[in-house]
């Protein structure tokens, strides 16, 4: 909050929050995953990082978003040449009769 030069107030109102609770997460360390999850999704960066688990503010997420719309592109094809097989199959079948 305070790199992006945000008050409580501020990061209250754009995260539809009272300040009073900006202040306990601050002030008590202690906030709710779900919470923790809100706030890094707002500044863009790790739970790990904005908890002090890591001193990377992505850890690997862009990596691990990448990975996944590879996969699903991967397994787009693998279902696209498992219908090429088929009909392949289903000719190679047709041709016997």
């Amino acid at each position: 909050r305070k790199e992006k030069g945000l008050t409580q107030q501020d990061l209250a109102e754009e995260i539809y929050v009272h300040y009073r609770t900006i202040q306990r997460w601050e002030n008590e360390h202690i906030i709710a995953l779900d919470q923790a999850q809100l706030l890094a999704d707002h500044f863009d960066v790790s739970v790990a990082y904005l908890l002090g688990y890591s001193d990377t503010t992505k850890d690997n997420k862009d990596f691990i978003t990448i990975s996944v719309k590879e996969y699903n592109e991967l397994k787009n094809r693998s279902d696209v040449l498992d219908g090429i097989i088929e009909t392949l199959k289903d000719k190679k079948c047709e041709s016997y009769f």
